[in-house]
């Protein structure tokens, strides 16, 4: 009974949930495809790398409209349940509410983690793409080329100056690499004409080393190639713009921000934000799931408009609480992880409160 129960409520939240997620994607990518429009005619740009352009632009478009799809989708389904009056045999039958809603939130939670595995292996690497074509299409130049970067490998005591940073190339040009030991006391210091990202490290060219051994005195060597495996400075870390945080390997941005914090503490509290903003954004779905799961379908009439209103309402008070949230955390008046998580955390408080006043 119970088993043949779970399959029902989750093959029709699923179905549903499918359905409008299906059709709210679809009605994005139309949305940017129209304003985009004039600008693809000015441009003459060919059919093929329109499609390819939207075809970039699906995976924002999903991951925008996952939470709203399955919020409308849960509320459909209870609040159905009311109207046809199921809600009543189910209770009768002995089945606890608590009991109904436990297949509805191992969903969310399922949907959540879908959520986050979608947006890093897909959305985010999609996106990038998207802009690198947005360049191409309206001749926008990049804004990731970066002059005179110190970066600091406090692990393996490593300090790399880069001049300059070609990111097209993933170069660096005009390179000085500091190496520190264990003490504090100087290794050695290498100057080089470019260094070059291979595999997943930096293979320096036409290098200049100064090292100083145990006695005091200087060695100068010339190598024409060099690498250190031990060199733990991504790539990733040298480009410009802020919102790299977002786009990055989440290793190589939680890199960058440590770097950050420690040479540009003023930067800091914008740009981890936004780094916790993409680590818990899963947790949006989540909650408008569970919203739904706190609203009280006793009505008597429309019961399936008031409960939309009502999953509505309390999911645009959580954005406004959101929004507000992260402005105060980009501006360091509370910590970023607190900003991201304050109106979850408020909202699960709320809706547990309020399934715990109307139903036993």
């Amino acid at each position: 009974m119970k088993t043949r129960l779970d399959r029902y409520i989750l093959s029709n939240v699923l179905r549903v949930g499918v359905i409008a997620l299906l059709l709210c994607s679809f009605v994005m990518v139309t949305v940017d495809l129209i304003s985009n429009l004039a600008d693809y005619i000015r441009m003459e740009v060919p059919f093929a790398t329109i499609a390819l352009r939207s075809l970039y632009y699906a995976p924002e478009a999903v991951l925008m409209c996952t939470g709203p799809a399955f919020l409308f989708s849960l509320t459909y389904f209870l609040s159905q349940l009311s109207a046809n009056n199921e809600m009543i045999c189910l209770l009768n039958a002995g089945i606890p509410y608590r009991r109904i809603l436990r297949p509805c939130l191992v969903l969310a939670f399922c949907v959540a983690g879908l959520y986050f595995a979608f947006s890093e292996q897909v959305g985010i690497p999609a996106g990038t793409l998207k802009s690198r074509l947005d360049e191409q299409i309206f001749y926008s130049s990049t804004t990731y080329d970066n002059r005179n970067v110190s970066l600091y490998d406090s692990v393996n005591g490593y300090v790399l100056y880069a001049r300059r940073y070609i990111d097209s190339e993933s170069k660096l040009k005009g390179t000085v690499l500091i190496h520190r030991n264990p003490d504090g006391t100087l290794d050695f210091r290498m100057e080089s004409d470019s260094a070059l990202w291979v595999d997943g490290n930096w293979e320096f060219n036409d290098n200049t080393v100064f090292e100083i051994d145990p006695s005091g005195s200087v060695k100068v060597t010339k190598p024409t190639r060099l690498r250190f495996e031990d060199l733990d400075i991504n790539v990733q870390m040298f480009r410009s713009t802020s919102a790299d945080v977002t786009s990055m390997p989440i290793r190589g941005a939680w890199d960058y921000l440590q770097t950050v914090r420690e040479f540009e503490p003023s930067r800091y509290p914008e740009l981890a934000t936004d780094f916790w903003q993409r680590v818990l954004s899963f947790l949006t779905p989540l909650v408008l799931m569970i919203i739904a799961c706190s609203i009280n379908y006793r009505f008597k009439k429309n019961i399936l408009l008031f409960s939309i209103v009502s999953c509505l309402c309390i999911g645009v008070v959580y954005y406004v609480v959101q929004m507000l949230t992260l402005i105060l955390a980009s501006q360091g008046m509370i910590s970023p992880i607190s900003g991201t998580l304050a109106p979850v955390v408020m909202i699960l408080v709320f809706s547990v409160g309020l399934t715990a006043t109307f139903r036993t």
